[in-house]
């Protein structure tokens, strides 16, 4: 297990990271050269950056952390159900999609999707691109879904999706 309580980076050129449960109250950055699989959770008050320079980010356990920012290359699938943040900014560069499950209210900060994979958020609360906020799909299509309740029962329909002033959202299709 390891515990963060101010800015660290966790550096590896290969596809050579293997972490355990993360506990996260400062600044946590994870940089890998290829593929990275976030199999623990990673759990705190901090944010959380992952960058990955060849390859997809993937998960296997929840991420609760009030702010993430990934980076990717072919890739970001994020869709594990437990997932609770508050912000949050992606980077694809080539292929695949950038997508993310949340447990709670988002803001999106940015998503920059240069490849030809599409962009798929959903949340089960209020969905915000904050202002000054840019969602550039490429030449995938974007999704945003808000208030959506995987289990199907206590919808109260309160949720909304804000696009606030100063916001672009821009997809070629």
């Amino acid at each position: 297990n390891i515990t963060v309580g101010g800015t660290t980076a966790l550096t590896s050129y290969n596809s050579g990271i293997t972490l355990g449960s993360i506990s996260d109250s400062g600044a946590l950055s994870i940089q890998q050269g290829g593929t990275f699989n976030l199999a623990n959770p990673v759990s705190g008050t901090g944010t959380l950056t992952l960058t990955v320079a060849n390859g997809v980010i993937t998960q296997g356990a929840p991420i609760t952390v009030p702010t993430l920012s990934a980076s990717a290359n072919t890739g970001i699938t994020l869709t594990n159900a437990g997932n609770t943040l508050s912000t949050f900014s992606a980077t694809d560069s080539t292929s695949g999609d950038i997508v993310l499950t949340n447990a709670g209210a988002l803001a999106i900060t940015g998503i920059s999707q240069t490849g030809s994979g599409n962009v798929n958020i959903t949340t089960t609360a209020a969905l915000t691109v904050a202002g000054n906020a840019a969602i550039d799909t490429g030449a995938g299509t974007l999704s945003l879904a808000a208030d959506v309740n995987a289990s199907g029962t206590g919808n109260t329909n309160t949720a909304k999706l804000t696009i606030q002033a100063g916001a672009v959202v821009d997809s070629a299709n």
